[in-house]
């Protein structure tokens, strides 16, 4: 196509008559093309229809496999619907987001939609489980339909085309400020960030993308599932991601890019340290790129020496979606984000070169929280969207982040942004990487707590891992309560759970 597609809908119309025998999606032995996605996405939205899901209402899809996840999902939007995606591990946070989606209808593995039934959620009209999983029996728990039987069984309904301006997704936040809260996005929203990214990374129909990250996030459904239909490239998801399967999968699917996170990268190089050191041979491989968390600038130069890779760290949010990206093509910074990509502007609210907060606007940015008034005139200043992140902006417009507003630490009157002692903690040659939170101090109000987790195979004690960030640091920005845990505890999209780590520091505290 030679300008984007106005909607993710037509974007797999368009894939699927001019590339439709081309492999969209595969995982494990089993592969999609864009033609079987589309007539899969068909019958799933016949099943959908047919149960009532009306244009514009939401939908929830909890699947754990990816393939049946994706084909529910455009079952969703061909529909009409706005799809919601849930963590197929949900307990509690059902009771929350169901009645506060509004949804309708819900496609789940049995054992979430046991959970969701139990919830009774007064939206909700029709549940469909994908089968005998878990405690769930032959055909899933009591009041549930068969998914695979409610679309092999449904016949065609009148095709449905949302217009760009109808709401496609609407993702709820990690809630690890609060209650979750849902972010909703318009088909518009989506394919102008997707259009964005393909010209900042030349993504291209021969691209073979390797993602290895959760789909019912913004990472993986956003920039990897709808990145694939738009550009009609090739995407492989793996299983439950293992360094030294990665690097075969890497290699044996001529790989050219790889969308993860840190933790993946982390575990990466292990696996090419275990394997003797020797740099990998992946001859297709020209992009790595990182996001969800900080990527430690120690990571960025260990995986250059290791893998002849500079990884691509980029920023982006649930409610901005992709906001800023280091070049393809030029030096990339480690610990900066990079500058903000086409269409979407960028401002520090601070003097020049001075921590400030993040704020953004453009045509990815969503209009405001769902059922969130209170939140929504706070989140927003003068048309800008208030990230809550602290960051630094260079001359050159390059973003550098050193923290969250609500986790800068208060010491004595002083402020600490932690970014600042975990980048001094990484530069450890023993400390694989950090975590730095405010704890409770009787005497300054709020400390510096850390916890680390060492590298494979190293050993420090932690005397002399403060010792080192104390020669980096100013005194009040030094740990004073600190840990050496086996790994940093994360959320499932694989950002640090820092509540978790102030549990560790301080007994629960």
């Amino acid at each position: 196509m030679t300008r984007p597609p106005p909607t993710i809908v037509e974007g797999l119309r368009h894939a699927a008559t001019v590339r439709g025998s081309k492999v969209a999606f595969r995982h494990g032995a089993r592969s999609l093309t864009f033609r079987d996605l589309l007539a899969e996405g068909r019958g799933a939205a016949a099943a959908l229809v047919r149960r009532g899901l009306r244009p514009g209402e939401v939908a929830a899809v909890a699947c754990g496999d990816p393939l049946a996840r994706i084909v529910a999902h455009v079952g969703v939007l061909l529909a009409g619907g706005v799809a919601l995606p849930l963590n197929p591990d949900y307990r509690e946070e059902l009771a929350t987001i169901l009645p506060d989606s509004g949804a309708g209808v819900l496609v789940a593995d049995a054992p979430l939609a046991e959970r969701a039934l139990a919830v009774r959620s007064p939206t909700l009209r029709a549940v469909f489980s994908t089968g005998p999983v878990g405690t769930g029996g032959a055909d899933g728990p009591a009041g549930t339909v068969p998914w695979d039987e409610a679309r092999a069984s449904a016949s065609p309904v009148p095709e449905r085309r949302p217009l760009p301006e109808d709401a496609a997704l609407l993702v709820y936040t990690s809630g690890t400020t609060g209650p979750p809260k849902g972010v909703p996005h318009t088909h518009a929203s989506l394919v102008a960030n997707l259009e964005a990214l393909r010209v900042a990374w030349a993504w291209t129909p021969s691209d073979v993308l390797f993602l290895p990250v959760v789909l019912f996030h913004v990472h993986g459904l956003q920039n990897g599932v709808h990145g694939t239909i738009l550009t009609a490239c090739t995407t492989v998801i793996p299983g439950r991601f293992d360094a030294p399967g990665a690097l075969a999968t890497l290699d044996r699917e001529g790989c050219t890019m790889m969308f993860g996170v840190p933790t993946h990268y982390h575990r990466l190089l292990e696996a090419a340290a275990a394997a003797g050191g020797a740099r990998p041979a992946l001859p297709a491989l020209r992009l790595f790129v990182s996001g969800s968390a900080p990527l430690p600038p120690g990571t960025f130069e260990r995986f250059r020496v290791a893998f002849g890779h500079e990884i691509l760290e980029r920023y982006g949010m649930t409610e901005t979606l992709m906001i800023a990206s280091n070049p393809l093509a030029g030096p990339r910074r480690p610990g900066a984000v990079g500058r903000a990509l086409p269409g979407v502007q960028v401002r520090v609210d601070a003097p020049a070169g001075e921590p400030g907060e993040v704020l953004v606007r453009g045509p990815s940015v969503f209009p405001g929280y769902r059922n969130r008034p209170q939140a929504n005139a706070a989140a927003f200043h003068e048309g800008w969207f208030r990230t809550g992140d602290i960051g630094t902006l260079d001359p050159d417009g390059t973003l550098r982040l050193v923290g969250r507003a609500t986790e800068t630490i208060n010491t004595g009157g002083l402020k600490v942004y932690p970014r600042e002692v975990e980048a001094a903690l990484e530069s450890h040659p023993a400390v694989r990487e950090a975590a730095v939170v405010a704890v409770p101090d009787a005497d300054l109000g709020e400390a510096v707590g850390a916890a680390v987790a060492l590298r494979e195979g190293a050993a420090a004690d932690e005397a002399a891992i403060v010792a080192y960030a104390r020669e980096r640091l100013a005194g009040y920005k030094k740990p004073r309560r600190f840990a050496i845990l086996p790994a940093l505890p994360r959320n499932a999209v694989g950002k640090v759970d820092k509540s978790a780590v102030r549990r560790a520091l301080t007994g629960g505290g």
